[in-house]
């Protein structure tokens, strides 16, 4: 009986034994949970990514990015002029907006923004630069043919185009040539289809579209017979430009019921049409001779229900030779070291001309680069190279033609450049202090940390070659100054100088991360950071002004570091900062401005308008928005099924000089700026026709 006693004695101190210790250990885990915390710094996200810009040379385009994150990130622009497999830095773009002044060389260049902080890098999507090149907006150069076509047999329509750069096509469709709709996968220069009856007296005509502008071919009209009739003319011959002693080649065809036979006629500038002897193919070919120049051929189809003349083609023959004509001048090249270089140049003229490569140092003295005779020089930049011009020269029997001299600039080397600066910042004295830099340039540059007292005097830290400086905080340095240099064979650049302070015991808050103005689109996200070093740790109050900084209130909750909201048109020019508090004082930020971007809306829209043939009509629109939005015109010919912009029509008031054709027209304004666009209703034009 004693013995259970005991035992059960001995248990109950074991169960109390235990129960302590769980609550001693519960008790240090709520210390533990309960001791602070340092806050996580965050990579930067990107809230605003630069767009694709199409402009005219020698004026600006607009790339604009921007990024959140903790510490805010340091940003740099960037530009790559070979579709990104090679990107270089753009010395002092480090603001959320760049402005490029558009050539004709930097033709598809990319553009993006880097952002760094302590907790990483990102980078923005490449936009992309398109510049307008004058004078290569679509031009036909084959127009369609009209045809008649037996039923259930294959219509075929071709028509070609040339531009800078290359258009695109797309064919269309009208039963009236007024009203025209896009064929769904009719993109090629060949547009073809089995014809059925019902498309009899239907239009065809090929769209052709760049970034230039758009053209549209001829419409050609399609013309579906039955078999057994008179002969219908089903290919037309075409006029022709031939070099003299070669050969013209003219084709016509026709169908009918029965097969019609064929005659080929020609009449000489003055003369009556005669049958030419032995010409009874669908083919014909002549030799171009000087005597035969401006002569007209066509083709006569006869059977036992009719006849049918051909349009008549005309003959022009060239001149037997042409002194070369430069068509394609080779443009100034800026290219890196060890990099292949490209110039092109092209010339037209009879006898096809010959191309020699020509290199000068000054401009004057020019020189005969061997092998060098493709329309393209191509070679590695070497340093030798920088500044050399090149030229082509075109011969042939009539006579030579020199092109434009081109510079090359080879980019040898690149002086460091800073991309991430140190920042300045307070540590408990025996923490870990941290102070990051990084820059770029040609040859990549190496980088050695120095310290100084007094910022006039600096020694280099014995081992610190690296981007990341990192030591234990005494209180003998407190006050010290930190800055990387870094060194290239091109040159040295120094950081910025960031301070460290020690704090020991219960020091007053000291700011160590300023916030920075802001840009923001009306809706998206706007982001304020902040930091700041005390003992004890301070606690942070956002705070704005909406007077330029006259008065300053609150802005409840907002006691974070970093502070985020959605950003509207009404906060515009408003400043905000941050006060840090503790114990022993308080600190304050500077003053960081918020520029709202707004989209474009449309204030004043156009209204119809009506007048005689030869008057002019006014339509007029006006729109709001930040930046201030450019306008574009544009009118439709068939009731708003599509659109096309009108050349030139960028202000808000367009003048339309009145024609017949323009009765029903529709025009409309488009507002644009980097925040979005706004369409304006369309307003239409009647002619008033005299009775």
């Amino acid at each position: 009986m004693n013995g259970t006693a005991s035992v059960r004695r001995g248990a109950t101190r074991l169960l109390v034994s235990a129960v302590g210790v769980a609550c001693l250990l519960a008790l240090l885990a709520g210390f533990a949970l309960a001791a602070p915390q340092a806050r996580a710094a965050t990579k930067p996200v990107i809230t605003i990514q630069p767009t694709d810009q199409t402009v005219s040379v020698n004026t600006l385009a607009t790339f604009i990015a921007t990024a959140g994150g903790d510490p805010k990130p340091s940003l740099q622009w960037q530009e790559s002029s070979d579709g990104g497999r090679s990107w270089r830095s753009i010395a002092g773009a480090t603001t959320n907006m760049i402005r490029v002044k558009a050539s004709e060389y930097k033709d598809g260049w990319l553009y993006r923004a880097v952002f760094r902080n302590s907790a990483g890098t990102v980078r923005s999507r490449a936009a992309k630069l398109d510049i307008k090149q004058s004078g290569n907006k679509p031009k036909v150069t084959l127009q369609p043919i009209s045809q008649a076509v037996v039923t259930d047999s294959l219509a075929v329509f071709k028509s070609t185009a040339t531009g800078k750069p290359k258009p695109a096509v797309q064919w269309e469709r009208s039963w009236n040539g007024q009203t025209w709709v896009a064929l769904a996968g009719e993109d090629s220069s060949v547009l073809s289809f089995k014809a059925r009856k019902t498309q009899s007296g239907y239009l065809y005509r090929a769209k052709f579209t760049n970034v230039n502008g758009q053209t549209y071919s001829k419409a050609a009209t399609l013309t579906v017979v039955d078999a057994s009739k008179k002969p219908v003319i089903t290919q037309q011959p075409q006029s022709q430009s031939v070099r003299a002693g070669y050969n013209a080649v003219f084709t016509a065809t026709a169908s009918g019921d029965p097969t019609p036979t064929l005659k080929w006629e020609v009449r000489e500038p003055g003369g009556d049409w005669r049958v030419i002897r032995g010409a009874t193919r669908t083919t014909y070919r002549c030799e171009a001779t000087r005597a035969r120049d401006e002569n007209r051929y066509r083709a006569v189809f006869r059977n036992s229900a009719g006849q049918t003349f051909t349009k008549a083609a005309k003959l022009d023959v060239i001149a037997a030779k042409q002194k070369p004509k430069v068509t394609l001048q080779p443009v100034d090249e800026v290219v890196d070291v060890g990099d292949k270089f490209y110039f092109t140049a092209k010339a037209s003229g009879v006898p096809t001309p010959k191309v020699q490569w020509q290199m000068s140092r000054n401009g004057r003295n020019w020189t005969n680069i061997p092998g060098a005779r493709k329309t393209t020089y191509t070679y590695k930049a070497t340093r030798s190279r920088d500044g050399l011009r090149y030229r082509a020269v075109f011969t042939n029997s009539a006579g030579t033609a020199k092109s434009k001299p081109a510079t090359l600039d080879v980019i040898v080397k690149r002086k460091p450049v800073v991309v991430t600066q140190p920042m300045s910042q307070a540590v408990v004295v025996n923490r870990q202090a941290s102070f990051t830099a990084t820059a770029e340039g040609t040859p990549t540059p190496k980088v050695q940390w120095q310290q100084s007292t007094n910022g006039k005097s600096w020694k280099n830290i014995a081992g610190q070659t690296r981007t990341t400086l990192r030591f234990t905080a005494t209180k003998a340095r407190n006050g010290y100054l930190y800055r990387a240099v870094f060194r290239n064979s091109a040159g040295t650049t120094k950081s910025s100088a960031a301070r460290l302070t020690v704090i020991d015991g219960t020091t007053r808050p000291v700011v160590t991360g300023q916030p920075g103005d802001e840009l923001a689109v009306a809706g998206g996200t706007a982001t304020f950071s902040a930091a700041a070093g005390g003992s004890p740790t301070p606690t942070v109050q956002w705070q704005l002004s909406t007077n330029g900084g006259a008065t300053w209130a609150d802005i409840v909750g907002a006691t974070r570091t970093t502070y985020q909201f959605v950003a509207t048109g009404a906060m515009n020019g408003w400043r905000f900062r941050a006060v840090f508090r503790n114990s022993a004082g308080a600190a304050t930020t500077r003053a960081a401005m918020l520029q709202v971007l707004t989209p474009p809306s449309v204030t004043t829209q156009p209204t119809n308008q009506a007048g005689r043939i030869g008057e002019t009509a006014h339509f007029t629109s006006t729109a709001s928005g930040l930046p201030s939005p450019a306008v574009q015109w544009q009118y439709s010919a068939d009731g708003g099924a599509t659109w096309t912009d009108i050349q030139g029509a960028t202000s808000t008031t367009l003048a339309v000089a009145i024609t017949a054709d323009q009765d029903g027209y529709l025009f409309r304004a488009v507002f644009t700026n980097t925040a979005g666009s706004a369409t304006s209703t369309p307003a239409s034009l009647s002619v008033l026709f005299a009775i």
